[in-house]
């Protein structure tokens, strides 16, 4: 693995290339630039509107089958769920 390479599950396979903001909180979400990559530890029902201003997610959290596979497919977006420290990276 290189150092700046994301290793997880595939939540929906694409590129982006783009600053990744970490988002903790709902509230946090202004944060996040348009077009940016979205990195929570999870995603939560209420910040599936996040997907609309995301280029990509990134989760620690997750996996093929869960919620933020199921915003990236809504958004179209590439995701990476489950990751191996996707949050120390972003």
């Amino acid at each position: 693995m290189k150092p700046d390479e994301v290793v997880g599950s595939s939540g929906l396979p694409g590129i982006a290339q783009e600053t990744g903001k970490v988002v903790r909180e709902v509230t946090d979400a202004g944060q996040l630039n348009p077009g940016g990559i979205l990195v929570p530890e999870h995603t939560r029902p209420s910040w599936t509107l996040l997907g609309a201003r995301a280029a990509a997610l990134v989760t620690d959290g997750g996996g093929f089958m869960s919620h933020s596979t199921v915003v990236a497919s809504e958004f179209d977006l590439p995701a990476v769920v489950g990751s191996d420290g996707g949050i120390r990276m972003a």
